[in-house]
């Protein structure tokens, strides 16, 4: 009998719970849960660790004709740029004891590297200005902060910029953002590389009043943006000048 009715998912599963219960709780790490006092710990693991690599191979992916995560990482560009996005996150991150985020880093590149899961990059690179804040900026403050550069997470901001500006000049394309007819018309104001880094910069919304501010991020971003535009691996497609 052809079977049809199975959905194909994987083999990884986690379930972490608060482990706060006024009059006890069910044992459910009998079927695989973890009990934590961590939550917050677990949770920005996952945002900047899974979220914050799966946002920066969504743009690279959409700006390198990458329809799904599983294609994506196969292209060079994208998973070098993960590798080195993961070791300036980890740099900064807090783990839960008893995880080791190396190992949590390996977890997720062979999630990424299923076949079987079709997830889409256009799915995925959808409503930036509000995944851009926890995913991405969050660590690269605390790199600030602890004045360490941060070329890899500001490459990843900068294939953003990228992906709004294609938008704004593909012919009917949809850019799916609550900021998006702000972001669409700050993309086209100006064609130079230096005058849309700083048009998208200036939302405050993303950005905040200290990032555009600071000369060196702002000079980062600049850099990973004319790279990305003069990568082979990367498609043209409006009349940026470098």
């Amino acid at each position: 009998m052809d079977d049809a009715w199975p959905v194909v998912t994987e083999q990884f599963t986690q379930w972490v719970i608060e482990d706060d219960f006024v009059m006890g709780r069910p044992d459910w790490s009998i079927g695989g849960a973890f009990f934590s006092n961590e939550i917050e710990t677990w949770e920005n693991m996952k945002l900047r660790c899974l979220n914050g690599s799966h946002s920066t191979l969504a743009y690279l992916g959409q700006l390198t004709g990458r329809e799904t995560v599983f294609e994506a990482m196969k292209l060079p560009l994208i998973s070098d740029t993960l590798d080195a996005l993961w070791a300036e996150i980890r740099e900064v991150l807090h783990a839960p004891q008893g995880v080791d985020p190396a190992d949590y880093v390996d977890s997720l590149k062979q999630r990424f590297r299923n076949p079987a899961i079709q997830h889409k990059t256009a799915q995925i690179a959808m409503d930036g200005s509000q995944k851009l804040p926890q995913r991405l900026l969050a660590p690269l403050r605390e790199r600030i902060a602890r004045g360490l550069p941060s070329p890899t997470i500001t490459t990843a901001i900068a294939a953003w910029m990228h992906f709004v500006v294609k938008k704004a000049y593909t012919p009917d394309a949809v850019l799916s953002d609550p900021l998006a007819s702000d972001l669409l018309a700050r993309a086209k104001v100006r064609t130079d590389a230096a005058g849309i880094v700083d048009q998208l910069l200036s939302i405050d919304k993303i950005f905040g009043a200290d990032l555009p501010a600071n000369a060196t991020f702002r000079a980062a971003v600049l850099a990973g943006f004319t790279q990305l535009g003069r990568h082979p691996d990367v498609a043209a497609a409006s009349p940026i000048q470098y």
